[in-house]
């Protein structure tokens, strides 16, 4: 992201096609660069390959804690999902019905966690 910005400051630590489990477990290798804001925008991947969205939220709820813990002044914020038609991994469901109930889920949490969405 920093070279598309031309900013040394700006830092995507994204994965393509990561799930939100994943983002967890590196959360530390993220928080020790000490980032004054977080951009957290994750799910999607994770409703494509099956993963329901109470394990999405608790995630998300679990990175939350984490980077508020160890981070008491970052400005965190949540992005909703994009829609999608993509079907769900071993389903005839597709993605935008569950990613719809997720985006509400995230205003609540968000709202909860006094965290921009």
């Amino acid at each position: 992201m920093n070279e598309f910005l031309n900013n040394k400051d700006v830092r995507n630590r994204g994965i393509w096609g990561d799930v939100s489990s994943n983002v967890i477990k590196r959360i530390h290798n993220i928080l020790r660069q000490r980032p004054k804001k977080i951009f957290l925008k994750i799910g999607g991947n994770d409703i494509c390959s099956g993963i329901d969205n109470d394990r999405i939220i608790a995630n998300v709820e679990q990175f939350i804690k984490l980077s508020k813990t160890n981070l008491p002044n970052v400005k965190l914020y949540i992005i909703s999902e994009f829609p999608t038609y993509q079907p769900i991994l071993n389903s005839n469901e597709k993605a935008i019905f569950r990613i719809k109930k997720l985006n509400a889920e995230y205003k609540l949490l968000a709202r909860k966690n006094k965290t921009a969405i």
